[in-house]
This record gives C-alpha cells, structure tokens and sequence, in this order.
C-alpha cells in the first residue's frame, strides 16, 4: 500500500484552534478530484544512511539542468565552481542573495550524525561570515580561513550562513 494524500474537511477552528469533535473525512478535498504524484523506488544495500536516500530524493525531486555553452578563449579554467560541500551527509538547500549584497547558504545535516567540524569551500575570498537564524538575526559570528568556512552541526541540524566576499 503506497499512501500519497490525506486531507480532512475542516470545517471550522474551535475547542482551541483544533478540529471539532466528530467531523469526519468522508467529505474531505480528496474526494472526486484528481491528483498526480511521480514517486521513485530506490533499491539499496544496508540503511537508508548508508545508501544516502536524502540524494536520491533531491536528486529526484530536482533534476540536474544543463545549459550548453561553446567553447570560447579565455583565462577561466575547465572546471570551475563557486562552492564545494565536500561531507556527504551535510546537504547544501540554498544559496541566495541577501538583501544587503551578501550571500546566504543554508545547510543541513542528513545523516544524523554529528559534525564537530564541517567545512564548505568557496573558490572566492570571504571577508565576513556569520550564523544567522532564520530571520537573518546573527547568532554569532564565524571565522572564515582561506580554505573556507569551519562550522559544526548537530544531526538534523539547519544552519544558515551569511557570507560578504572580497571584491
């Protein structure tokens, strides 16, 4: 049995913000309405760590865009990226601008493992980075070397990353 959806028709908020007592789904928003789901089996050896299933989701749910440019002269190397996440079980979910010119990344361990010392690389000079929590308030502020920035997680943790680079 593969269960995708459930929905209940909430009919109102009271005893405390919750669903009213008795009120059934018989009449919910999955009724006569169809939905479509594109779902994927991943077969593995061992735990869903070992086999690293979060990749396989993103991967999945998020597929690789390839956009073909021709070859041209230049001074760029062949390969060339802005970041590397070099653990396998911290995740990298975004990299946005912030708004006052900086970049924001936020990471997550997936493994459930802690990390005393993770690292993520970026092939640009950072002048200035901190923790922020999700409202952009710094946490603290972090120390960036030139191999990148140094940081901890907890399992399961979410950490977001401001960083200003060097012009």
């Amino acid at each position: 049995m593969l269960s995708l959806l459930r929905s209940h028709n909430l009919g109102a908020y009271g005893f405390g913000g919750g669903y009213e007592p008795g009120m059934s789904s018989e009449t919910g928003f999955e009724l006569e309405q169809r939905r479509v789901f594109e779902y994927a089996v991943v077969p593995h050896a061992g735990d869903w760590r070992t086999a690293q299933s979060w990749r396989a989701g993103w991967e999945f749910n998020h597929p690789l865009i390839v956009h073909r440019a021709e070859v041209h002269p230049g001074p760029r190397p062949a390969r060339w990226g802005l970041l590397e996440v070099p653990d396998s079980n911290v995740v990298l979910t975004a990299l946005t601008p912030a708004t006052d010119g900086a970049l924001r990344l936020r990471v997550y361990e997936a493994a459930g493992r802690a990390m005393n010392s993770t690292r993520v690389r970026l092939h640009a000079k950072i002048a200035e980075a901190r923790e922020v929590n999700f409202l952009g308030d710094t946490v603290r502020k972090l120390k960036p070397s030139s191999e990148g920035l140094e940081f901890h997680l907890h399992p399961f943790e979410i950490k977001t990353l401001e960083l200003r680079l060097r012009q």
